[in-house]
């Protein structure tokens, strides 16, 4: 099973406990890098992983440097969180 399965199952058992408010934070979105389809008949990767998530229905999605704009173009409630602003919040609380 892998972190995705791991995650549907997560905001499902949350679900089942009446959690309303849930947000994800994702460090690397899946795929990406896979944003675009270079060759007729190969997957958009970015896509298929966004739609899975979406219908999770997340208050809120943070992904940290996207890559490009289509990944917050796809996922519902997406946050980018520029690695730039990362590191100076963590300069600050050091």
């Amino acid at each position: 099973f892998n972190d995705l399965g791991l995650l549907c199952l997560t905001v499902d058992a949350l679900r089942r406990m009446d959690v309303k408010i849930i947000s994800l934070f994702i460090p690397y979105f899946p795929a990406a890098r896979q944003d675009r389809v270079m060759i007729k008949g190969e997957p958009l990767s970015v896509k298929v992983y966004a739609d899975i998530i979406n219908t999770m229905q997340l208050e809120k999605v943070f992904v940290f440097d996207a890559h490009s704009e289509v990944t917050p173009a796809l996922v519902n409630n997406c946050e980018v969180i520029p690695n730039h602003t990362f590191i100076q919040t963590v300069i600050k609380t050091i």
